[in-house]
């Protein structure tokens, strides 16, 4: 006799085992897809092909000081 469980259809009783392993993967799937998204920022590298990266700009713009991308505030006094 076969059986509909979550939505998966077995022949036979299902293996609770693979089923526990299929949630842990699934959930593991998920949380890593949201740790790359509130730390994508961090990930951001200065130059992109040999230029300028305008995302590393963006999300660090005192960073992006140090490496000469924008004036630092120094430089606008100045001036």
């Amino acid at each position: 006799m076969g059986y509909i469980l979550n939505g998966v259809y077995y022949r036979e009783e299902p293996d609770m085992k693979k089923l526990v392993n299929r949630q842990q993967t699934t959930f593991k799937l998920h949380e890593h897809n949201r740790q790359r998204k509130d730390h994508a920022r961090e990930i951001v590298q200065p130059y992109k092909n040999g230029k300028p990266n305008p995302d590393f700009i963006q999300a660090w713009p005192e960073e992006s000081k140090d490496y000469g991308f924008l004036p630092k505030d120094e430089q606008l006094n100045k001036e």
